[in-house]
């Protein structure tokens, strides 16, 4: 099983940022969920994704960098690395929100795909920090 390429249209667009960014958190609302198993990505990958990413963050690095999605409903996070590695979160945010943090994030391109744990589609806030996650 294979996410979209790294070239692939980001459905909720992209944001280049580096440290000291404002605002902080970079927040964008979209619709959590999609038709693809993130399960078959192994590890703790669980939930519905979309096939495209939702979201791109180039990263210029030299800081931290936490990426989490609120919403009302149970929802995943699904991050491809720049060095191509897959990373997955449900519950590690406030409540049943999904959060993932990187220590002096190596700079680069973040493909994040917000998922729902049930399946459908649901609204959510991504958000984008180098202070916390949420």
């Amino acid at each position: 099983m294979g996410l979209a390429a790294p070239a692939a249209a980001q459905t909720y667009g992209s944001v280049q940022i580096g440290p000291g960014f404002t605002p902080d958190p970079r927040a964008r609302d979209l619709q959590a969920g999609g038709s693809i198993n993130a399960s078959g990505f192994g590890g703790n990958c669980v939930g519905w994704i979309a096939d495209a990413p939702d979201y791109s963050v180039f990263w210029g690095g030299g800081s931290n960098l936490f990426i989490s999605s609120v919403s009302s409903s149970d929802t995943t996070l699904v991050v491809r690395t720049p060095a191509g590695d897959i990373i997955c979160d449900d519950d590690s945010g406030e409540g049943l929100n999904p959060a993932i943090g990187f220590s002096n994030a190596t700079g680069g391109r973040y493909d994040i795909w917000v998922g729902t744990l049930s399946g459908g589609l649901a609204p959510a806030q991504l958000r984008i920090s180098e202070l916390y996650s949420y």
